[in-house]
């Protein structure tokens, strides 16, 4: 995973060495997350002259202008009787340094769903997400495996921050009602990462034949959908996961014949601009 590998790269301690110990590890692993450049992947253009000519690199960082909420793997906390700080539905966390997180395939699963709200289920936008996203994979399907197809697009997590310090969980009450009754049956605590919360966006572009870059601008509406219309994580349609419109740090990249090429980083645009930036991009 690639947690594991920044986590090993980055500290001379190991993930056995870390996870192995009591308290004092874990509390050690924390404060060193203060430190750690986790929130941002590095582009490094070295590493990828071989990609196809017209592979594209977008990131920029955004801050959350509604809650995030997302649904967290670990095992079920205790219960509500034995622990005060319960929280029915926790966020998901980095599960060395216990971060706020998205998942690269929480990114994936939501682009797709902006994708589809903005362009319908015409044979063109169909065939448009099948080669950006692949194929959609269901429990229980007998597909022969050669079929099969890797989507262009390549995501990362992305880790949330306050300030200069990993992004705090906050608790969103829910008062659970009976359907006969009507009357409240006792609160739900969900955890959420607050608005104003920082973190950064990073996707990877990789040119498949035919070539599809002329799409890219389409690709920015998405994304800019998806931050701003649609949202992201659970809750979503209840107008959760939203950003603000503005955005910075915007880094762009382009594979060209004679190599990638890098434009000025935007110091600060709006996600309506976004189209706008990569289609001189393309130029």
């Amino acid at each position: 995973m690639i947690y594991d590998f920044s986590a090993i790269q980055y500290h001379e301690k190991t993930l056995e060495q870390l996870k192995s110990g009591p308290g004092p590890r874990l509390k050690e692993a924390k404060l060193r997350s203060e430190s750690f450049d986790y929130e941002r992947p590095t582009f490094d253009n070295n590493k990828l002259l071989n990609l196809p000519v017209g592979s594209s690199w977008l990131q920029f960082n955004f801050i959350l202008a509604t809650p995030y909420a997302s649904k967290d793997d670990s095992p079920p906390a205790p219960k509500i009787g034995e622990d005060p700080n319960h929280t029915e539905s926790p966020i998901v966390r980095e599960w060395v340094y216990r971060i706020p997180m998205v998942k690269p395939t929480t990114w994936k699963g939501n682009l797709l769903f902006a994708a589809r709200q903005l362009d319908g289920d015409g044979d063109a936008a169909k065939e448009l997400r099948l080669r950006m996203f692949g194929n959609e994979k269901h429990a229980g399907d007998e597909e022969d495996s050669t079929a099969l197809r890797e989507g262009a697009l390549h995501f990362f997590p992305t880790f949330f921050k306050d300030e200069d310090r990993p992004a705090r969980q906050e608790l969103q009450v829910i008062n659970r009602h009976d359907r006969k009754t009507r009357r409240g049956i006792g609160p739900i605590n969900i955890g959420s990462v607050p608005p104003t919360s920082h973190g950064v966006f990073s996707l990877l572009y990789v040119e498949k034949e035919p070539p599809m870059s002329d799409k890219l601008p389409r690709l920015a509406l998405w994304v800019s959908a998806m931050f701003t219309l649609y949202g992201f994580g659970a809750k979503k349609l209840k107008g959760w996961g939203l950003s603000e419109q503005r955005i910075t740090g915007v880094s762009l990249a382009m594979k060209k014949t004679a190599g990638w090429v890098t434009p000025a980083p935007s110091e600060e645009t709006t996600f309506a601009d976004l189209p706008k930036l990569l289609t001189e991009a393309l130029k």
